[in-house]
């Protein structure tokens, strides 16, 4: 489905997504904030998730969707063959709410990327 990206050959020719598209990732957000500085905007979902403010301001009220909505967020990445539709730990989109831009060929699990779109409203 869609363009395949290695984890070595990210750039913009792999990238489907606009220039400075802001991009929630739980895992591996360094990483790939790295390899996609020119692209995008990778958002640290991992630190913020481990941030107390954080956890006390979204997480606990269960407003993950405003904040997604106000950081302007509508894309991710995520890996893990088996949480295709999730962006972050118990944060699962509806699978017919998602659409899969681009995804790497690697079969490891923890490099197995996928860069979702997908509207906060669908949370």
């Amino acid at each position: 489905m869609g363009a395949h990206m290695e984890c070595g050959h990210l750039g913009p020719h792999f990238f489907p997504a606009p220039p400075g598209t802001r991009i929630f990732v739980y895992d591996d957000s360094g990483f790939l904030a790295w390899k996609l500085a020119d692209h995008a905007h990778v958002i640290d979902g991992d630190g913020l998730c481990q941030s107390f403010t954080y956890r006390r301001r979204v997480l606990i009220p269960g407003r993950f969707r405003e904040y997604l909505r106000e950081q302007g967020i509508g894309h991710a990445i995520v890996n893990h063959a088996g949480l295709e539709q999730c962006p972050a730990p118990g944060v699962c989109l509806p699978p017919s709410t998602v659409r899969v831009l681009v995804r790497s060929r690697s079969r490891r699990p923890y490099t197995a990327y996928r860069l979702l779109v997908f509207s906060p409203d669908d949370l």
